[in-house]
């Protein structure tokens, strides 16, 4: 096994890997409508009202679909949107960008609201009554901080030196990395 608190260190590496994969759609996702597609701030707006809206329903639906599916399947379905949203960004032309972009938001709410409600459970299912604040700011840290700082930095990198195709495929390879951990995974 993964011995004394090894699930929980398991848990927060994998979870500051997610916060640098989605950090790749924060950081560049706006980049490259402005630089490589021409995007209108129109198209900036919807895209950003449709990932916003795709969230609400799965962050009021969080407790009944934990409880039904539990933490590590949560996780799974994040993981695996994630990778399917990043190939998709990968595909994305200028030509394609005024419907693909919108709809491929659509799986914004799954990669995110999905994720995080299912992380914050966790984490304070997994430790003990007065550790659980902790838990949660070394949970927020680990993701916000460490993970979307880390990434903000290297998928810029990535993103100048390869430009974006390859950038989203490497992000896509990453997600599905970490879910291959989650497949081994038990609840």
């Amino acid at each position: 096994g993964r011995g004394e608190g090894g699930g929980l260190r398991t848990f927060f590496l994998l979870m500051g890997l997610y916060g640098v994969t989605m950090s790749l759609v924060e950081a560049l996702l706006f980049l490259q409508m402005a630089r490589d597609f021409g995007s209108t701030k129109k198209l900036m707006g919807l895209v950003t009202l449709v990932g916003t809206c795709t969230e609400y329903p799965l962050f009021a639906r969080s407790d009944a679909l934990i409880r039904r599916h539990g933490h590590v399947a949560m996780l799974r379905v994040a993981h695996g949107c994630m990778v399917v949203r990043l190939v998709g960004l990968a595909c994305v032309t200028a030509a394609t960008a005024p419907i693909a972009l919108p709809v491929l938001q659509l799986l914004h709410g799954p990669c995110f609201a999905l994720a995080w409600t299912a992380a914050v459970s966790f984490a304070a299912d997994a430790t003990p009554p007065q550790l659980r604040a902790t838990a949660q700011s070394a949970l927020s840290t680990t993701y916000y901080v460490l993970g979307a700082g880390v990434g903000s930095v290297l998928w810029s990198v990535a993103y100048e030196s390869f430009g974006a195709r390859p950038t989203y495929l490497a992000g896509a390879a990453l997600a599905a990395a970490s879910a291959a951990e989650l497949a081994a995974a038990d609840e």
